[in-house]
């Protein structure tokens, strides 16, 4: 045998290999989860967004959340929420969680193929949504999701388009949406303090009108949010709110020019949702019992 053939032995493949491992060894463990990023996007002040592969090859999306993020007690104890809640959230209309670690500060999320499809259509294009059919589509994803979450007494406290995510198969003509980003979840009767106002305040079109701080967490909130988003699916921009006067109390202004081109079932059930007296607002059940979504 030659110089070149001894030094092929080193490399040769063990007669086994290919084969099953069978394991006696009760603390024997698979290979840990790894992740090879294809893109980072949309970084913020609290998170790293990132797509990638896991260890089956599918596409995942993983939430880093920043360590200087959580530096802050109540952003903190906030965070421990989210990984405490979200996690056990099952239901088609809610982003999956399919793994987490605390220690490292990561989720990871089921991928959804059009998830910023509202985002670009409406709040960057302004394009509103006029096949009424997708229209009931989305309205009754939405509020299914949120029936589920108010049923276990969770608030999401987020609702905007920005949370709202799609995703589409191949063979399917409308898109599914699921409620994401749980980053504001709270259970139904916790205070909101400084710090969940200042939150919310940043990031909503048009806050509840009861929202204050030292308010609590309401079911109702989530719905006058939820019309919003609505609006804005519809008109591609946001509603005005006329302010209060002694001879009038605050309420929606509805353009009636634009509101004529649509069912008026549809227009009634936005109008419901904007009350301004939270007491006035459907739950997300009664909105899955309106006739005009069936």
């Amino acid at each position: 045998m030659s110089d070149s053939d001894d030094s092929l032995k080193q490399y040769q493949l063990p007669q086994n290999f290919g084969e099953i491992i069978d394991s006696d060894d009760e603390n024997w463990m698979p290979p840990k989860k790894s992740y090879s990023q294809l893109e980072e996007f949309e970084p913020s002040k609290f998170n790293k967004n990132i797509v990638a592969l896991d260890w089956d090859f599918n596409k995942v999306f993983v939430k880093q959340l920043q360590i200087e993020a959580l530096q802050d007690p109540t952003w903190r104890a906030q965070v421990i929420k989210q990984f405490e809640i979200h996690p056990t959230l099952d239901h088609p209309n809610i982003v999956k969680v399919k793994e987490q670690n605390y220690e490292e500060k990561k989720i990871v999320l089921e991928f959804l193929n059009e998830a910023n499809y509202f985002k670009k259509a409406i709040l960057e294009q302004a394009r509103p949504i006029t096949n009424m059919i997708k229209l009931r589509s989305y309205i009754q994803d939405i509020a299914e999701g949120l029936n589920y979450l108010h049923n276990l007494n969770y608030v999401h406290m987020d609702i905007r388009i920005e949370t709202l995510q799609c995703t589409r198969g191949l063979e399917d003509l409308i898109r599914t949406v699921k409620i994401g980003d749980f980053g504001n979840i709270q259970r139904k009767g916790d205070i909101l303090d400084a710090f969940h106002y200042e939150f919310i305040k940043k990031r909503q079109p048009m806050m509840p009108p009861e929202l204050a701080i030292g308010s609590q967490a309401d079911p109702k909130m989530d719905i006058w949010c939820f019309g919003i988003v609505i609006h804005q699916m519809i008109m591609a921009y946001s509603p005005n709110l006329m302010p209060q006067n002694q001879n009038q109390p605050a309420k929606i202004s509805f353009a009636k020019a634009h509101w004529n081109k649509y069912e008026v079932e549809l227009f009634k059930l936005v109008k419901s949702m904007l009350q301004i007296n939270a007491n006035d607002r459907p739950s997300a059940q009664q909105i899955l019992q309106i006739p005009w979504l069936q």
